[in-house]
Formats: structure tokens, sequence, C-alpha cells
């Protein structure tokens, strides 16, 4: 008997720009958690844990995390201020 193999998640670089934030994500970020989430990442750094759906585009775990990186990199949607993100 063989044993079938269980697809896993892969890990990838992409441009900020193609991410979109899920419109119906139920978690909600305060200001402030995010302004902490900033400080966290110049203290220990991007460890990752962006979920992403590469069909829809959309965030499915990771919002606070990227709306900090957004803060972090001046993020404003327009090709200068695009950065990457490994989701």
């Amino acid at each position: 008997m063989t044993i079938k193999e269980i697809k896993q998640s892969e890990t990838r670089v992409i441009y900020r720009s193609q991410i979109n934030l899920n419109p119906i994500n139920p978690k909600r970020h305060p200001d402030e958690k995010v302004q902490l989430q900033k400080k966290n990442f110049q203290k220990v750094g991007f460890l990752g844990g962006i979920v992403w759906n590469k069909i829809t585009k959309n965030i499915i775990d990771g919002h606070r995390r990227i709306k900090a990186m957004d803060l972090h990199y001046n993020y404003d949607g327009s090709p200068e201020s695009d950065y990457e993100v490994k989701v």
C-alpha cells in the first residue's frame, strides 16, 4: 500500500499590490494595535505568517501584519511604494 501525498502550502514572495484586504474579514484591527505590530516588526522583524489566496488575491490571515507593513513602507498603492511580502 502506498501513502498518498498530502498537498502542502508553498511560500512565495509577491508584491503588496497583488494583495487585497479581504472585505469580509471578521476581525477589526484598531490603529493602536496596528502601531504596536509595527513596533514589534522593528524589534524582531517580519516572521511571516500571511495566508493569501492566489485565486481571489484576498488575505485569509494576516490583515494586521499587512497594515503594519503598509505603515512601515509608507504604502499608498502607487508602484513607487510597492514592496515584497512573503506569503
